[in-house]
Order: C-alpha cells, then sequence, then structure tokens
C-alpha cells in the first residue's frame, strides 16, 4: 500500500494487521471478518476473533483496503477499509456478506480477484464448485455443476482465471483440471449458462506409486497460474514432489497441448514462480537442494506425458551453498531474490545473478515441539513470502509471523529509534566510543516486526 504500509493476515484468528515495517509501528485495532467491531477494537483477541475464516484474499486501490473473505461454512464476503493505513483515526470498514443461497456447500479453499476494473471475484469450494461474483454486490453470476466421486463430490481445491480473455480454471481433488471458456465482462448480468463451455483434462502427473485400489497417485498441487497474454487459454501447473511442471493449452476445436518443463536430475520443483510478459515469458523455480533453474515458457517442444525428454532449463545455478531448499522467488528485473528453507534471504543481480548481499533469520531458532508450520528439522522457520514496493527500494521478507523489512538508501547518522538508536553515544562520550557505536556508511538499515501479536 502507499507509504510502504503492510497488511498481513491470519487465517486462524481471522483478522488482519496494519503496520508500517520500515518504522516498526504497529497500528492497534485489527480488520477482522466478523463485521461487527470492525476496525473499533485494540487488539483483544475476544473482541476481534473470527475462527472460521479458510480464505483470505488481501487487495488494495490506493489507500483503501479490499478484503476478500472465505468462510468454512461456504460463505463469501468483501470487506471495503477506505484510508485504512492513516495513523491519526480509527479505521472503519463495510462488509458485505453474500445471500445464503448462493453459498457453497461446503468451505471456500481458494479464491482470487478477477480483474480489477471489472469487480469481478471468483471462489473454489470443497463441493466441486467453482463461483463466478460480481465484487460489488458479492453476487453470485456463475457457478459450475457439482461432480461427484462416488457418494461425496470431487472437491475443487485451486483456481485461476484470465477474466480479460474470458476463461476460468479449476482443479480438482482427483486431479482433473477443468476449463470454462466463453465470460464476457461487459455483461456481467447475463445468463452464462449457454455461454459457458466446458472442457476436462486428466491429471499430466502422477506417480509411480500406488494405492489400495491399485491407482496412480495424483500429487498435490503446488501452483496454477494463467498466462494473460496468450492467444489460446494456457496456464501453468506445478505439483508437489514433482521434479517438472507443465503448460496446458486449449487450441481450435478444443484440442490440447501439454508441454513438459524440469530437469529430474536435480529432483522436485519447492518453488515456482512465473514471469508473463507480451514479449517474452520466462518461468523461475527453486528445488531442495538450493538451486534456481531459468525457463523460457514459449518453448515450442510439446513432451509426451511419462516420458522425460522435457524442455530442459535455459539456465540454472546454485542460489544457496548451505544446501537450504528454495521456497520464494522475487524477480523485478533489477534484482532475484530468494528465500529459503532455514529463513535467510539471498538478493542477486536480475540479469547476471551475481550475488548481493543476504538476511539472516529474523526469527528465532525453535528447538523441541513448536506451532511452527513451515519449519525445518534444525527448527528454523522458512521464508514464505517475498515482496519489493513499486519504486524498487523497499524490500519485505515474511518469514513465520514476522517481517522483515529492509530499504536502500542513504543512513542517517542521528536521531532517535529503530536499530541505531539504541547505540546512540551518550553526552560526554569520548571520541573513540562515538566511532565505536557509529554505523559505517556502507551500512543500509533494515527492522524486522512482528507481522501480528506474539498470541496469534
Amino acid at each position: 500500500m502507499p507509504g510502504h504500509a503492510l497488511l498481513a493476515s491470519s487465517i486462524q484468528y481471522g483478522v488482519i494487521s496494519r503496520s508500517f515495517p520500515l518504522t516498526g509501528k504497529v497500528l492497534p485495532g485489527f480488520l477482522d471478518a466478523s463485521g461487527i467491531r470492525t476496525g473499533m477494537g485494540i487488539g483483544n483477541p475476544n473482541a476481534e476473533f473470527t475462527p472460521n475464516i479458510s480464505v483470505c484474499v488481501v487487495g488494495s486501490d490506493g489507500g483503501t483496503a479490499r478484503v476478500l473473505w472465505g468462510f468454512q461454512n461456504g460463505e463469501v464476503a468483501v470487506m471495503t477499509a477506505p484510508r485504512a493505513m492513516d495513523p491519526g483515526r480509527r479505521t472503519s470498514a463495510e462488509l458485505v456478506r453474500c445471500d445464503v443461497s448462493e453459498e457453497h456447500e461446503g468451505a471456500v479453499l481458494d479464491a482470487l480477484w478477477g480483474d480489477g476494473s471489472s469487480g469481478v471475484m471468483i471462489t473454489a469450494g470443497a463441493d466441486g464448485r467453482v463461483k463466478v461474483w460480481d465484487a460489488k454486490r458479492v453476487r453470485c453470476v456463475w457457478s459450475s455443476e457439482k461432480r461427484l466421486r462416488g457418494l461425496i463430490p470431487d472437491t475443487c481445491v485451486k483456481v485461476t482465471a484470465a477474466m480479460p480473455r474470458g476463461y476460468v480454471v479449476g482443479i480438482l481433488k482427483s486431479g482433473e483440471i477443468v476449463f470454462w471458456t466463453g465470460f464476457d465482462l461487459q455483461a456481467l448480468a447475463v445468463d452464462y449458462t449457454a455461454l459457458v463451455q466446458e472442457v476436462r483434462i486428466p491429471c499430466p502427473a502422477f506417480s509411480q506409486s500406488k494405492d489400495d485400489s491399485n491407482q496412480d497417485v495424483v500429487h498435490d498441487i503446488m501452483s496454477l497460474s494463467s498466462d494473460p497474454h496468450a492467444s489460446s487459454p494456457t496456464i501453468l501447473v506445478s505439483y508437489q514432489n514433482d521434479p517438472y511442471f507443465y503448460r496446458i493449452r486449449i487450441l481450435q476445436n478444443n484440442s490440447i497441448e501439454i508441454t513438459l518443463f524440469g530437469d529430474p536430475q536435480f529432483g522436485p520443483i519447492s518453488a515456482i514462480t512465473p514471469f508473463f510478459s507480451t514479449n517474452s515469458s520466462f518461468v523461475l523455480t527453486g528445488d531442495y537442494i538450493g538451486c534456481v533453474s531459468v525457463y523460457d515458457w514459449h518453448a515450442s517442444t510439446p513432451s509426451t506425458i511419462g516420458i522425460s525428454n522435457s524442455i530442459y532449463p535455459v539456465k540454472k545455478f546454485e542460489a544457496h551453498e548451505d544446501g537450504a531448499s528454495v521456497t520464494a522467488l522475487f524477480w523485478n528485473g533489477v534484482t532475484l531474490i530468494t528465500g529459503s528453507g532455514h529463513g535467510t534471504t539471498h538478493v542477486r543481480d536480475g540479469l547476471t545473478f551475481e550475488h548481493l548481499r543476504s538476511f539472516a533469520s529474523p526469527t528465532p531458532r525453535i528447538r523441541g515441539r513448536g506451532h511452527g508450520i513451515h519449519r525445518d528439522e534444525r527448527g528454523r522457520e522458512a521464508v514464505s513470502q517475498i515482496l519489493v514496493g513499486p519504486e524498487k527500494e523497499v524490500l519485505l521478507v515474511a518469514v513465520g509471523d514476522r517481517v522483515l523489512a529492509w530499504r536502500a538508501g542513504p543512513v542517517r547518522q542521528n536521531g532517535s529509534g529503530g536499530v541505531r538508536g539504541r547505540h546512540s553515544p551518550a553526552n560526554g562520550a569520548n571520541k573513540k566510543t562515538k566511532e565505536r557505536h557509529t554505523a559505517a556508511k556502507y551500512l543500509r538499515e533494515y527492522i524486522f516486526i512482528p507481522s501480528l501479536p506474539s498470541w496469534l
């Protein structure tokens, strides 16, 4: 958000904290999904606490925060909080819930905002349905049909969309991929029943092991992305414990093209981030031994599924010399930033991949039993997300329940507070003491703050 402000969400507690990471200031009160004391509390978990949240998608429009909430009971709601980061006032927010008749028949498992100018959002639920919503009114304008696996629904676990291109894609628990095409953003009020066409594709990734019924085991989904610049509906899909990722295209007459990418010699992919553009697109992947690979997304050599003659990377290098797995990737044309399973962050030149600097983990090592869900065998929490400000000078890294913030620029020599205020020499200190405690000019400042209070 403007002013290097940060919104950090907690699915477990159903709240969003507001902070300014560069100063370490956390604003009082939360944005919560209850709709009762929204923005009016002081951080009391008894007052601002919504435990039945399953999905939270945070967006912003200038200084206005927009939050898409999905609930365990299938309900969908949209929160709008103008001037959410104004430190001089408590923010007030409006929460609009969907009609009971339009809820999912089970927990909302995934959601995303559609094209920003159209006010569209998409949700996927445990009932196996994908729904397209008018975000301004929180009204469902289209819903897919429920599919059953025996007597239970085939859960939709992941969804993506390219609404300007008129298509939505969902991945079911069984591994089946479903394309829905024919949406028109200019006419949200029309009946899409006769306009939308459905194309189903079997799961391209199967392991060699068998389950109790002697069926191939389907990998769990890792990521799903749509290419908004492709002339035909095109997606990237990757799976857990799989050394490959897949490009799937719907061509004319609903014919399907599947292209296999990956190098099986380096093991399964642990992180993947695509970068789509109108000219040249590429995909960055990280693996469990600390290497990063670069793939040409437009490579035109289709592969037969099950055969290892996949498209290999155009560039591969060792990103983490300690062998830590790559858990997060970010590239903006200037720098390439990787996060590791040990909680460390490494910054490299975005073109030459030359190492520039590293940041240690902001979280302490936890010995014994802990509550973290992304902790390695050494008791360290992994980097889960990396963000860089639009001016390309502020870095934010999420590790566990903390956020590390770093800003490139001149270092303040005087002033109270922050990292350097802690070591400011007292009046009357001799010259040697002052020199010993003064920060070197070539250093840059960084500070880490809890993304949410410690009780979370």
